[in-house]
């Protein structure tokens, strides 16, 4: 029996690479395919013998890169049949030259990410391979592409969507996985192979054999054909910016013994004590705060005057620890809210924190309780309530409802005779307002005060009902998603009401559209887009703590303001202001471009000025980011933000106008207004736009 030795090549390995195989010239290509194997042992570990291709060439070595691609070499025969006599394959011999290339089956995948910049690449992978290893493959590739998504989130779904045209492939992907949303394949399994699944060849250049899609991705396909679904996702991930730091740190008892703990929680959560009415975000709470405002309207029963005798009476008496102060305080509160609260229970899903009582429904809480034995001992209750507030929120147990649900909540604070009534919503930031207070004591005002504190928690514990009933509709409801409803205001009027609209985005103070979630603690007021849900027209709408409604309607008749559409006060002590959405630029935003201000521009702003003060009026805030220019046909000029107007001789400007803004001399924090401080405005607009220089007011 002879013997022959074949050169032998991987494909895709160097010259250096090549190895010899002494075989009999009577054995077949069975054979030779396991001595190849046993040679290369760890590169063909998870590979057959069988499954191995063969390629019979000659092939000079100074041409192995030639082996990359063994059907493309000239005279080169795939091995396929496992019965063929080497002697009978390999007759003539080159001993210069490589005999056999061997390929590892493989397959190649085209694979599809079709995220807000679209990925498309190929993945070339064994055909024994198991598919958790593809799963490991593709992780890396959107790794690589600068997608950092846990592999746990990643669904992969068999397809054959055509690639091309390329412009509109995000458009198929998402109507396939819309129309397959539960048929991802099992990327956990460690039994099935690639073969199993995919064909032994993949579809080429021309359709996708995997789609890609991530829990971000699949949020989008209810909102397929929505022309705010990019604003909203982008906004959404601003919202998970806030509320996605871990339970982890110190306790809410540790932090408010600390005022540097306090700081540091109060800037990291970005909560705002006592700066943004939350009745503007909450109807529940909003009833709440008209409540407290209008105690006298309050009639408590027997029983409610009864319990809060025993509680005032509990109250008053000075006690020597917490746990004294809490026995005397819990049956009591129980009775006057109508329902026991859990006092004293651990948290572990929320950092493991103890509040002192909470009120639920469900997974909601209702009301956070936190006692202090005397007042100015162990920190601030309503901020430790705060606190406790926050650690709740954070964390997974919330996140399908974040957005959709600001998550209203009393915050009651009782430290020794005094007890505090506040309230909290969470739209991103959290806002918490202090709704009541009140210091109990006995003497002569005795009556008076026991009235007060039966009123007092009658209020809570209809606001109580109240919350639940609101709860009980969030959880109904199926519009969770993107349908961002939570974070923007939901106002309850005092007087009026406007038409019906819906918020759609947040406008910064020059008009443009912002794809951050603000913290309206930073601001005097603020701005929003919506729509009119009669007709769908663009407006602006504006809530601030003043507002000249009468101003805004003499310009508006006149075609030199928005059209308004409303002008109401809400609970929480603002009005809102519904006007038309401008399609123009600001004066500040022209001269910031070095665009020449037309002379018809200021004359229409010195005659909206010269109607004001025919009505005895000022207009007071003539600062170049409120005069609106339209580019348009029809050359509009508006005058907006009547938040100063003022009757000329009679009304003051603000306490909080910024002194450091380009004013007339006379001008000052609780000044009174005047008209010739309209006309200087108007005389530095002329100099201004002359000189086409931007000065900084």
């Amino acid at each position: 029996m002879s013997g022959i030795t074949l050169h032998c090549l991987v494909s895709g390995d160097g010259a250096d690479k090549i190895f010899p195989v002494d075989i009999a010239s009577n054995d077949n290509v069975s054979i030779l395919k396991d001595m190849i194997k046993e040679e290369l042992a760890v590169l063909f570990k998870h590979i057959g013998a069988k499954d191995m291709q063969l390629f019979k060439v000659s092939l000079p070595a100074a041409d192995a890169e030639q082996a990359r691609d063994p059907g493309k070499i000239e005279g080169a025969e795939q091995l396929s049949s496992p019965i063929h006599e080497i002697s009978e394959v390999f007759q003539v011999l080159d001993e210069r030259h490589i005999h056999v290339i061997v390929v590892k089956p493989t397959v190649s995948l085209n694979c599809y990410y079709p995220a807000t910049k679209p990925t498309t690449f190929t993945i070339a992978i064994r055909k024994d391979a198991r598919i958790n290893v593809l799963l490991e493959m593709i992780g890396q590739r959107l790794k690589d592409w600068g997608y950092n998504v846990p592999l746990t989130e990643i669904h992969v779904y068999k397809t054959d969507i055509p690639l091309y045209p390329k412009h509109s492939a995000a458009d198929r992907a998402r109507q396939f996985l819309h129309e397959h949303p539960g048929d991802p394949i099992e990327m956990d399994s460690t039994v099935d192979k690639i073969s199993d699944i995919f064909p032994l060849s993949s579809y080429g250049d021309k359709r996708l054999d995997i789609l890609l899609a991530t829990p971000e991705i699949v949020e989008t396909l209810d909102t397929l054909g929505d022309p705010d679904a990019v604003y909203n996702r982008k906004v959404k991930k601003a919202l998970l910016n806030y509320l996605s730091p871990p339970h982890s740190g110190p306790s809410p008892s540790e932090v408010v013994r600390s005022a540097e703990k306090v700081a540091t929680f109060l800037q990291s959560r970005s909560v705002c004590m006592d700066r943004v009415p939350v009745a503007m975000f909450s109807p529940p709470l909003a009833k709440l705060q008209r409540n407290l405002d209008n105690l006298e309207t309050l009639v408590p029963s027997c029983s409610d005057i009864n319990h809060a005798a025993a509680f005032l009476g509990g109250a008053v008496q000075l006690c020597t620890t917490k746990q004294e102060r809490q026995q005397n305080t819990e049956p009591h509160v129980d009775k006057l809210l109508g329902e026991n609260g859990e006092w004293q229970e651990t948290l572990e899903w929320a950092g493991n924190i103890k509040p002192d009582a909470i009120w639920w429904h469900n997974d909601f809480a209702l009301l956070i309780l936190e006692l202090k034995n005397i007042l100015g001992n162990d920190g601030d209750a309503v901020l430790h309530a705060t606190v406790d507030y926050s650690k709740i929120l954070m964390g997974e147990k919330f996140k399908d409802l974040w957005g959709t649900c600001n998550f209203p909540v009393i915050l009651l604070g009782i430290s020794g005779k005094r007890i505090e009534v506040s309230a909290a919503v969470c739209a991103g930031p959290i806002y918490v307002s202090n709704l009541y207070r009140l210091d109990l004591a006995l003497g002569f005002h005795a009556s008076a005060t026991l009235t007060q504190l039966a009123r007092v928690f009658k209020a809570l514990s209809s606001a109580r009902t109240d919350l639940i009933i609101h709860y009980d509709k969030i959880t109904a409801s199926s519009s969770a998603g993107l349908r961002l409803t939570a974070i923007y205001p939901n106002p309850t009027f005092v007087d009026g009401r406007p038409p019906p609209l819906t918020f759609s985005k947040f406008t910064t103070r020059t008009g443009q559209s912002s794809l951050t979630l603000p913290n309206l603690g930073d601001a005097f007021s603020f701005i929003y887009n919506a729509t009119l849900d009669s007709t769908g027209e663009e407006v602006v709408v504006k809530f601030t703590p003043r507002y000249n409604q009468a101003a805004h309607t003499i310009l508006s008749n006149l075609g030199l303001a928005p059209k308004l559409h409303f002008c109401g006060r809400i609970v929480g002590d603002l009005y809102m202001v519904v006007m038309d959405r401008v399609n123009g630029k600001s004066l500040w935003h022209l001269l910031q471009e070095g665009t020449a201000i037309p002379a018809f521009v200021l004359e229409k702003v010195e005659e909206a000025i010269s109607y004001l003060h025919d009505a005895n009026m000022v207009f007071g805030d003539l600062r170049d980011a409120n005069i609106l220019y339209c580019l348009a046909s029809d050359g509009g000029v508006f005058l907006v933000d009547f938040d100063w107007a003022g009757k000329d001789g009679q009304d003051l400007y603000p306490a909080t106008l910024n002194t450091e803004s380009r004013l007339e001399e006379s001008v000052r924090p609780l000044g009174v207004m005047r008209k010739a401080h309209d006309i200087w405005q108007v005389d530095r607009l002329k100099h201004q736009c002359a000189r086409n220089s931007y000065v900084f007011i």
